[in-house]
C-alpha cells in the first residue's frame, strides 16, 4: 500500500514539474517574443526570435516575424528594386540565402497568415507570376499595409502595367515615409510613359523634399538641363555641397558648364581645371563625370584631357 502510495505521489510530482516547465518555457518564450517585436537591430531580432523558437517549436508568430525580418535583411532598397524589374539585376548571395531562411520559416505557418512575405519571396526570386497572385491576396485583406502596396506595384511592374503601378506608388506615398524614393519611382514611370510634364514635376518635388543621394542628384541635373529647367538643375548641383560656402567639384564643373553655354572656352578650361585640381570621384570614376554638361566638346582634344 505504501508502494503504490509512493509511486502515484512520485507520478503527481514529476507531472507537476513537467506542467511547470512546460509554464515556464511558454513564458519565456512569450517574454523573449515581446522583446524581439520592440527589437529595432535586425540581427539582434533574429537573434531573439531563434530563441522563441528554441522555447517553443510551434510559435507560428515567431517564425512569421523572423522570416519578415530575415526579408527586411535581403530587401534592396526601392530604387535597387526597380532596377531588378527594368534591368534584370540579381539579388547578391547573402540576399538570397536571407530570402531563402524567410521560405523556410514560413512554412511553419498556414497559408493565410504569410500571402504578404510569401509574396516577396516569390517576388525576390523572380517567380513573378506567383508573387503577383500572393501580394493581391494580401492587399485585398489589408487594403492600407504599405508593404502589400509598394510590392503589389512592383508586381504591377513586371507585367509593364504603369498605370496599376503609379496609381499604388501613390496610394503608397500617403502611408509611408518613403516619399523621395517612391515619388522618384513615379517620375520614371511617367518617363517611361512618355509623360514627360508628370515626370518633371515629381523630379522637381524631390528636389524640393532634400533629395541628397549623389547620385541622383547627378542624374536629376542632367535631367532639367535636358529639358532646360536651369533653376533646379542649379539646386540639383548646389546641393552636392558638403558646406554651403564651399565650391565642391560638382559646382566648379556647373560653372564651367554655364561658360561652355556662353562659348568662353577659355573659362570653361580654366574651371575644368581648378574642378580636376580639387579632384573627387568625377575624375576617378569615368561614369560619374558628367560629359552631358559639355555638348559641343565631345571631339575636343583638350577637353579630353579632363576626362576620368
Amino acid at each position: 500500500m505504501k508502494l503504490k502510495k509512493t509511486i502515484f505521489l512520485t507520478l503527481i510530482v514529476a507531472v507537476a514539474i513537467v506542467l511547470i516547465a512546460i509554464f515556464w518555457t511558454k513564458k519565456s518564450a512569450k517574454n523573449y517574443f515581446e522583446r524581439a517585436q520592440s527589437e529595432q537591430n535586425l540581427e539582434k531580432k533574429i537573434k531573439l526570435l531563434t530563441k522563441v523558437i528554441s522555447f517553443d517549436k510551434d510559435f507560428k508568430q515567431a517564425y512569421l516575424l523572423r522570416a519578415d525580418t530575415y526579408l527586411k535583411l535581403a530587401s534592396p532598397d526601392y530604387g535597387d528594386i526597380f532596377g531588378i524589374i527594368c534591368c534584370g539585376k540579381k539579388l547578391s548571395y547573402l540576399q538570397e540565402r536571407y530570402v531563402q531562411k524567410a521560405a523556410i520559416d514560413l512554412e511553419k505557418i498556414e497559408q493565410g497568415e504569410k500571402d504578404l512575405e510569401m509574396g516577396q519571396v516569390h517576388f525576390f526570386m523572380q517567380n513573378y507570376s506567383k508573387a503577383f497572385v500572393m501580394l493581391n491576396r494580401a492587399l485585398k485583406k489589408t487594403p492600407k499595409y504599405f508593404d502589400a502596396i509598394l510590392f503589389t506595384g512592383f508586381a504591377h511592374m513586371t507585367l509593364k502595367d504603369y498605370n496599376a503601378t503609379i496609381k499604388l506608388f501613390e496610394k503608397a506615398l500617403d502611408l509611408g515615409s518613403d516619399k523621395i524614393e517612391i515619388r522618384l519611382m513615379i517620375a520614371r514611370l511617367h518617363e517611361m510613359k512618355g509623360e514627360i510634364d508628370s515626370a518633371m514635376e515629381h523630379y522637381r518635388y524631390v528636389i524640393d523634399l532634400g533629395l541628397d543621394d549623389p547620385d541622383e542628384l547627378y542624374s536629376l541635373s542632367g535631367i532639367f538641363i535636358l529639358r532646360k529647367d536651369f533653376n533646379y538643375a542649379q539646386k540639383a548641383i548646389n546641393t552636392l555641397n558638403e558646406a554651403p560656402d564651399n565650391k565642391s567639384t560638382a559646382q566648379i564643373l556647373y560653372a564651367a558648364y554655364y561658360w561652355n553655354k556662353d562659348g568662353d572656352k577659355k573659362k570653361t578650361f580654366s574651371y575644368l581645371e581648378e574642378a580636376k585640381n580639387i579632384g573627387g570621384r568625377e575624375f576617378d570614376i569615368p561614369e560619374t563625370f558628367p560629359v552631358w554638361l559639355f555638348k559641343g566638346l565631345e571631339n575636343n582634344a583638350e577637353f579630353k584631357n579632363y576626362l576620368p
